[in-house]
């Protein structure tokens, strides 16, 4: 496998997982549930939303990681980026 298969296929990887995670947090909020969220997981769903400038979803997951994570500063810098 060349370096540039092995990126390749990294990279296939962080997309499939991206949207695995944005597809959970999508149905936990359409069922209106409350999931655990690792800090990072929160962090590459907020930046999925906000690249594809969607701004609804982007607040919503920004809100639920500051509650989830209150004394992280990212969420708060993201909340005012957006």
């Amino acid at each position: 496998m060349s370096n540039d298969d092995f990126e390749n296929n990294n990279e296939n990887n962080d997309s499939v997982r991206i949207m695995e995670l944005v597809g959970k947090f999508e149905d936990m909020v359409k069922q209106n549930q409350s999931f655990y969220f690792e800090a990072d997981d929160l962090e590459l769903i907020i930046d999925h939303f906000m690249e594809k400038n969607d701004s609804a979803n982007s607040l919503k997951a920004i809100d639920f990681a500051i509650k989830q994570y209150p004394f992280s500063t990212i969420f708060s810098l993201r909340k005012a980026q957006l």
